[in-house]
């Protein structure tokens, strides 16, 4: 369970990151969406967002991948983890076209 909740915590606080990041506001928004059905998959993860500073934001990306992926191994709801994934997924493209 420990790595299940640091996990959701290194998710959430690159999801606020790439947030705060983002090109513009838009973009911006579509990360805090994704963040908001991260913490519908389980409200009773949701702990403070660590502030995270990022330099790379395609390491972040990756780093939250992996976050994702290991929120996978331990159990999370594969659908629900899916909109997530994808939710990032356009935000992300989205902002790079910017």
């Amino acid at each position: 369970m420990a790595e299940r909740d640091a996990a959701y915590a290194r998710a959430r606080s690159l999801l606020a990151a790439l947030a705060d990041t983002a090109a513009d506001p838009e973009t911006s928004g579509g990360f805090e969406e994704a963040l908001l059905q991260l913490d519908h998959i389980d409200p009773a993860a949701r702990r403070p967002v660590q502030r995270a500073i990022i330099t790379d934001r395609a390491a972040a990306y990756d780093g939250l991948a992996d976050a994702f992926t290991q929120l996978g191994e331990s159990g999370v709801d594969p659908f629900e983890l899916a909109l997530c994934r994808s939710m990032v997924a356009t935000a992300w493209r989205q902002d790079r076209t910017r």
